[in-house]
């Protein structure tokens, strides 16, 4: 279509139709030099860009329109076109709201659709998980648990709230006001709240569980077998059920604020804790604190490690540390804090 004088066909059939208002296409063909075929493709190429409307009175039926007017008139309706695409996925997404929140639960429930199974294992329970945050649709609650096991060390515990929420699923959690006496289980209820999920506190929970809509339940089983262990609860009936034990404790739950995360005061410690901070600071071995509590060195060891998770610390000087900024002892016991018996190669090359 191109032509000698660098115009394309449709470019010359377009100048002299404005040009001669009297046009008709087999005149534009005598004076072009070009073919019926040609005239007609330029022509129709012509009317999909706008740039000829329809007119009676015209010769050929048509005239020409300003190339500025073809262009306000395509954009015109191309924005029609688009505000009515935006209607339509406006009532879309309202239609979708509507059916996930009011309709999909709303199925008679059926004898084979209550099953509990036992799920054994921090790789079986994440896969669990995993499936049930790709399919969940409205909202997942959670009370008095956090991801189960080893699993929320991993990347996908870690964040598969963020997960939920960006699938556009709403997450309630009610956790332990205990919780926000550990620092670093303080950070993650910062994080959770940060990240879009909506936080409580209560002092007890009846049970630990996580709901999905109305289709699974997943309960923690404490202490079995020494490993990761929860019931998988199917059903609309059963997981209801739960669904009402939550939002009862969520009525009687405190909304997290920020003085929730304060660092943990002396009083928020046992009375056993306590004397096991007073007696390290002292300079007292391990040895004799567990002699004056009672307890076996077994047990002290176990209370330290507490009380250095509580604290955030990877030593026992670090715990000390912030024992006395956070006022448990006085600063100037921390420099007594005994640090951890050296390792006997560590002594023979001291004494040789």
């Amino acid at each position: 279509m191109e032509s000698v004088d660098g115009r394309t066909q449709v470019q010359r059939v377009y100048q002299l139709i404005l040009d001669d208002p009297d046009w008709t296409p087999e005149r534009l063909q005598g004076k072009l030099g070009i073919t019926h075929t040609e005239v007609s493709a330029a022509l129709s190429l012509m009317r999909d860009l706008g740039l000829l409307e329809r007119d009676e009175l015209a010769p050929s039926g048509m005239a020409a329109r300003s190339a500025e007017a073809a262009l306000i008139n395509l954009l015109r309706e191309q924005k029609t076109t688009l505000s009515a695409r935006v209607d339509e996925l406006q009532r879309t997404s309202a239609a979708l709201d509507t059916l996930a929140s009011q309709f999909l639960s709303l199925r008679n429930p059926r004898p084979s659709d209550t099953r509990v199974d036992i799920v054994v294992g921090d790789d079986e329970v994440a896969a669990l998980l995993r499936d049930a945050t790709a399919v969940a649709y409205h909202e997942v609650l959670v009370l008095g648990m956090d991801f189960p096991g080893r699993c929320a060390d991993t990347e996908f515990g870690s964040s598969w709230h963020r997960r939920i929420i960006g699938n556009g699923v709403r997450m309630r959690a009610v956790h332990l006001c205990s919780m926000a006496r550990s620092m670093r289980a303080a950070n993650r209820l910062r994080m959770l709240k940060r990240d879009g999920v909506d936080i409580r506190l209560t002092p007890s929970a009846p049970v630990s569980i996580m709901t999905f809509d109305h289709f699974l339940t997943i309960a923690a089983i404490p202490a079995f077998r020494g490993t990761t262990a929860v019931l998988a609860i199917h059903g609309h009936a059963l997981t209801g059920l739960f669904r009402h034990v939550f939002d009862w404790c969520w009525a009687t739950s405190a909304a997290l604020g920020s003085e929730a995360l304060d660092p943990p005061a002396p009083q928020d410690l046992s009375e056993q804790q306590k004397a096991v901070v007073r007696m390290l600071a002292a300079g007292m071995k391990d040895e004799t604190i567990a002699r004056n509590l009672g307890i076996s060195q077994r047990t002290l060891r176990r209370l330290i490690t507490e009380l250095m998770e509580v604290l955030e610390s990877g030593s026992r000087f670090q715990a000390g540390v912030k024992a006395a900024a956070l006022g448990w002892v006085p600063a100037s016991g921390v420099g007594r804090l005994p640090a951890p018996p050296p390792r006997p190669d560590a002594r023979h090359a001291a004494t040789s």
